[in-house]
């Protein structure tokens, strides 16, 4: 804001311009911009980003893991071989009592209950690690 004095000495109306507050916001707005153009190490971050696989995983055998598949209807299928439940994927895999990965396709259109007993399943016959696969868009 601009204030305006008089001189009460004076004969003349002179009047003085006080420019005190408009130097303080100058002076703001300058010292502002000289830190914005050197902070740019400040904002910087580091991030350490995981490292990918190597490309010696984009060539998987299909021998090296057992894919259980779940359609859209909520059959299940292990190694190409079809069947109704959950019940006979799990006596199926008790029988081959396999070291494989084990890997689960399942349909989008597929109920998530289906994919759920799975799980469920997998966890009583204490199988921890197993992958979801998941489509990319």
């Amino acid at each position: 804001m601009i204030k305006i004095y008089h001189r009460t000495n004076s004969t003349i109306d002179d009047p003085q311009l006080d420019f005190t507050s408009m130097l303080d916001v100058i002076f703001i707005i300058l010292i502002f911009t000289v830190l914005m153009i050197n902070s740019s190490s400040l904002l910087e971050i580091k991030v350490k980003l995981p490292t990918g696989y190597s490309d010696n995983s984009a060539n998987i055998n299909e021998k090296d893991y057992l894919l259980i598949e779940i359609t859209s209807d909520g059959k299940y299928s292990l190694e190409g071989k079809g069947y109704l439940t959950v019940k006979e994927v799990k006596s199926y895999l008790l029988k081959i009592n396999s070291q494989k990965q084990l890997k689960i396709a399942c349909d989008e259109n597929a109920a998530a209950k289906h994919l759920v007993e799975l799980l469920a399943t997998l966890n009583d016959i204490e199988i921890s690690m197993s992958e979801i696969l998941l489509k990319k868009h």
